[in-house]
């Protein structure tokens, strides 16, 4: 019960010595400080990208040479996410000849789409764009032969649905 939890916790702090306490509230303070530091230095330190404090210069890394070319955003509501995921998106249309895809469901990149000359392709119960998986490409690899690829893709998707190779296992849950 919460109730009772909170009203231990009281009693313990009422017990508790005002020096005991003081260092209660530093080690809050502290913890809050370094998650505080550790938002900011996520949030600063973007797909190889830092802010020089010092020389208010930007260092830039063409996250294509580095053996993951990987990124990801993390970052507390409001501290820049999406703005800095628009500022990748262009730096990549701008500089180089990728393809850039976009699952947006909420629609928050369309003007950016627009403005670069981009296509959206709607994807709904109702739309008349859709997905066929099944569908195939015959240059899709100049190194395999195409129809091995995709047989590969249907019969790994049919696995995925019917459970894995051993089919649908039974949920068992501990009573």
């Amino acid at each position: 019960d919460i109730d009772s939890t909170i009203a231990q916790m009281r009693t313990g702090m009422e017990n508790m010595g005002v020096g005991e306490l003081l260092g209660l509230s530093i080690e809050t303070l502290l913890i809050s400080l370094c998650l505080k530091i550790m938002s900011i230095l996520i949030t600063v330190i973007l797909y190889g990208r830092m802010i020089e404090i010092y020389c208010n210069n930007m260092i830039m890394v063409d996250r294509k040479q580095l053996k993951n070319p990987n990124g990801l955003i993390l970052g507390t509501p409001g501290s820049g996410k999406s703005f800095s995921a628009k500022r990748e998106m262009t730096n990549a249309f701008l500089i180089t000849e990728d393809d850039i895809i976009v699952c947006d469901p909420e629609a928050e990149y369309y003007p950016l789409v627009q403005k670069l000359g981009g296509q959206v392709i709607r994807i709904s119960p109702v739309s008349t764009d859709y997905i066929n998986p099944l569908d195939i490409n015959t240059n899709y690899s100049e190194e395999e032969n195409p129809l091995t690829l995709k047989s590969d893709f249907i019969l790994s998707m049919c696995e995925l649905i019917v459970g894995g190779k051993d089919g649908l296992q039974p949920v068992t849950t501990p009573c």
